[in-house]
């Protein structure tokens, strides 16, 4: 079943870039585009610029205690993997997916990221080099991510500090990967083992039909013509069709993930399919944090020599991965399913907790949704769920957690 997109921002609404995120755009504006004519693939040439970009907007890194490089069996060859491991790690670890589209990027060019990742997680981070396309399309980059997340949950990289729980996180088209190994592990019966799920403005829908896509489809650093040429390189000669195989929103049940923290960017194509696949986990019970950041384009992840928001990111992450599970109840699964319910049919985001009140959380939510703009919705209960309000007070609410048609 297909996401529903709605326009959070409203298509009148001026656009408003974070200063920060214009230095970034006009970096990338001055330098001198691949002529044509070079007899350089075009794969080749964005791989280039992406390095080069590296160095514009990428931090040196932050120290960490201790850095391996090592190869994971994978059904195409051996994976290549790089383990960061932070002062006083705690047990877990985080299994690091980059963006890029799946045709640039790999374990040089976000290396900054992790290192801040491990430091701010308290845990080891292991990025994946997984296989790029157009040379290796899909399924190759999903086997490999498969295969590295079964050796983590399997104990295989225990001499290295690296055990479960694990926390499965990525950025872009590492998000979507990040989603798709989720489905694999639900699917085979919770193999590997996955605690929670970190996807940083993620690539969702192939359909490429939502309002961002069309509202910022050139001029803020991901292009929607860009967008196009990745997934054509990804999915090769299966471009053009659409199966749940490979488009997470075409999935018809996303019960049953881990705890997911989705975070997007306000003027980002992708932006409108990451907040809407938010929603529909929320509606299906997944505990969810939705946090938007204002201003700021894709990218900004990974440009924190510029971009300040990168580190409020990586703060943001490592309070997530930090929390303990939380135990729900029938009334807060229910309660996650309507916030959800809500954000989908009011086409406004639901605000950063829930708050109760007398009134009932159907109206608590619905109050939110239609005044609010800088999301982080639909979290669990600060309060046992059951304790709220008496049953009669808790008004639009069915036996599943439904508004009411």
């Amino acid at each position: 079943m297909p996401n529903r997109h709605p326009d959070l921002s409203g298509a009148s609404q001026q656009i408003v870039l974070n200063p920060q995120a214009q230095v970034v755009l006009d970096m990338f504006a001055a330098d001198p585009e691949v002529e044509a004519d070079s007899g350089v693939p075009v794969h080749v040439a964005a791989r280039r610029t992406h390095l080069r970009s590296v160095e514009w907007v990428s931090g040196t890194g932050e120290h960490v205690a201790e850095v391996i490089d090592l190869a994971v069996p994978g059904d195409g060859g051996p994976v290549p993997i790089r383990i960061y491991r932070p002062q006083g790690a705690r047990p877990g670890a985080l299994m690091y997916l980059h963006g890029g589209g799946w045709v640039v990027g790999g374990i040089e060019s976000f290396d900054a990221a992790c290192r801040a990742l491990a430091n701010r997680c308290r845990l080891p981070v292991v990025s994946v080099d997984y296989r790029l396309a157009p040379e290796h399309p899909f399924p190759a980059a999903i086997s490999d991510c498969v295969a590295v997340a079964e050796w983590i949950s399997s104990g295989g990289g225990e001499l290295h500090g690296v055990r479960g729980p694990l926390v499965v996180a990525g950025d872009s088209a590492g998000g979507h990967l990040a989603s798709l190994v989720a489905f694999a592990a639900r699917d085979g019966g919770g193999s590997p083992s996955i605690e929670a799920l970190v996807l940083v403005y993620p690539i969702i829908d192939a359909t490429m039909s939502s309002e961002s896509f069309r509202r910022y489809a050139n001029g803020y650093f991901l292009t929607a013509d860009t967008m196009r040429w990745y997934w054509s390189s990804f999915l090769g000669a299966r471009y053009g069709s659409v199966d749940s195989d490979f488009s997470p929103a075409h999935r018809t049940d996303v019960s049953g993930l881990p705890r997911t923290l989705v975070i997007t960017a306000e003027h980002d194509v992708l932006r409108d399919e990451g907040e809407a696949w938010a929603a529909r986990l929320g509606e299906a019970g997944v505990d969810v944090t939705l946090h938007r950041f204002p201003g700021m384009i894709h990218g900004f992840f990974r440009f924190d020599r510029v971009c300040s928001a990168a580190g409020e990111a990586y703060d943001l992450i490592g309070r997530f991965a930090c929390e303990r599970p939380r135990a729900t109840s029938a009334r807060a699964r229910a309660m996650s399913r309507l916030a959800g319910r809500v954000y989908l049919e009011r086409g406004k985001p639901v605000s950063v907790l829930l708050s109760w009140t007398g009134k009932g959380p159907r109206n608590v939510l619905i109050r939110r949704a239609d005044g609010t703009e800088v999301v982080r919705p639909f979290r669990g209960l600060r309060r046992p769920p059951e304790a709220v309000t008496a049953p009669e007070d808790v008004t639009g609410i069915d036996t599943d957690g439904r508004a009411p048609s």
